[in-house]
C-alpha cells in the first residue's frame, strides 16, 4: 500500500497540468458519458451559474475543445477601436537608409579591393618586392577571422557609427601605407605592406558583419532581405573588381604601374572615409 502511494504521488505534477482552472472546479458531470460530450444548453446553464449576466439563452458559441482556458481570459484582437495592440505599430522609413546601405556596401567593396589587389598581376608584385603575394592575402584573412571575434562586443559598447567610421579610418590608413604615400609617391618597403595589410584586414569585418545589424536598424520588414543581400554581393563585387582592374593595370606591365594601381585604391578610400564622417549616421532619427 505504502509503495503504490509513492507510485501516485510522483504522478501528481503531471497529473497538475491537465487539471481544469479554478472557476471550473466546481462542475461536476458526473452523469455525461466520457465517450460523449454533454450538451450544449447544459453547458450555457452552467456558464450562467458561475459567470454573473449570462443567461442560458445567449447564443455565444462556446469552444469545447478547451475547457481548460477561462471564459475571458483571451485579450481582444487588435484592429478595432480603443487601444491598438503591438502590431498596428508603424515605423517611418528615410530615404537616408539607401545612402547608409550605399555607404557601408562601397566600403565592403573596396576592404576586399585591398585584399586582392595584387592577384590580377601577380608577376609584377613579385618582381618589384621578391615575395609572393599569396603571403599578404593569408596575412588578411588571418587578421580578418581575428577580428570578428571582437566585432559584437565593440559595436554594442561604441554603437554603430563610430565603429563603421573608425574602421573606415583603419583601412584608408592601411591602403595609403601600402600605395607608398609616406615615402613621397614611391613604393614603401615591403614591411609596411604588411603593415597595411594588417589594418585593412583588422577593419574589414565592421563592413562585413554589418548589415543585418543596418538592415534592422533602417529598413522595413519587406526591405531587409533586399539590403542585406546587396551589401554582402558587395564583398563578392571588390574580389571580382580586383581581378578585372587589377589585371588591365598590372597584367604584363612594368613595376611602375603599381605605384599607380594602389595610389588609385588609397583616393578611392579616401574618398569612402570623407562620405562615412559626413554622412553616415547611428540610426534613424525616429523609429
Amino acid at each position: 500500500m505504502t509503495a503504490r502511494r509513492l507510485f501516485l504521488l510522483s504522478l501528481a505534477p503531471l497529473a497538475s497540468s491537465f487539471l481544469v482552472p479554478a472557476p471550473f472546479h466546481s462542475l461536476r458531470l458526473s452523469s455525461a458519458s466520457p465517450s460523449r460530450s454533454p450538451p450544449r444548453s447544459g453547458i450555457r446553464s452552467l456558464v450562467s451559474q458561475q459567470l454573473p449576466g449570462a443567461s442560458p439563452s445567449d447564443n455565444t458559441d462556446l469552444p469545447l475543445s478547451s475547457p481548460g482556458i477561462p471564459v475571458g481570459s483571451l485579450p481582444p484582437l487588435s484592429g478595432g477601436g480603443g487601444g491598438g495592440g503591438g502590431g498596428d505599430e508603424k515605423y517611418h522609413l528615410y530615404p537616408q537608409r539607401w545612402t547608409q546601405l550605399a555607404i557601408l556596401s562601397l566600403l565592403a567593396l573596396l576592404s576586399d579591393w585591398a585584399c586582392f589587389a595584387t592577384a590580377g598581376g601577380p608577376s609584377t608584385w613579385t618582381t618589384q618586392f621578391h615575395h609572393n603575394p599569396e603571403e599578404l592575402i593569408d596575412l588578411f584573412l588571418f587578421t580578418n577571422v581575428l577580428s570578428c571575434f571582437f566585432f559584437t562586443d565593440i559595436t554594442r559598447l561604441y554603437g554603430l557609427r563610430k565603429v563603421v567610421t573608425a574602421a573606415a579610418g583603419m583601412m584608408t590608413a592601411g591602403c595609403v601605407l601600402r600605395s607608398g604615400l609616406p615615402s613621397d609617391f614611391f613604393l614603401p618597403d615591403y614591411n609596411l605592406e604588411i603593415m597595411g595589410t594588417i589594418l585593412i584586414g583588422a577593419a574589414q569585418p565592421f563592413f562585413q558583419c554589418t548589415p543585418p545589424l543596418l538592415s534592422g536598424t533602417w529598413f522595413g520588414q519587406d526591405e531587409r532581405a533586399l539590403s542585406t543581400s546587396i551589401c554582402l554581393n558587395a564583398n563578392q563585387l571588390g574580389i571580382a573588381t580586383a581581378f578585372v582592374v587589377g589585371g588591365f593595370f598590372l597584367g604584363g606591365k612594368t613595376p611602375d604601374a603599381l605605384d599607380e594601381y594602389l595610389l588609385i585604391i588609397s583616393g578611392c578610400s579616401v574618398a569612402a572615409f570623407a562620405a562615412t564622417v559626413a554622412l553616415f549616421q547611428d540610426r534613424p532619427p525616429s523609429p
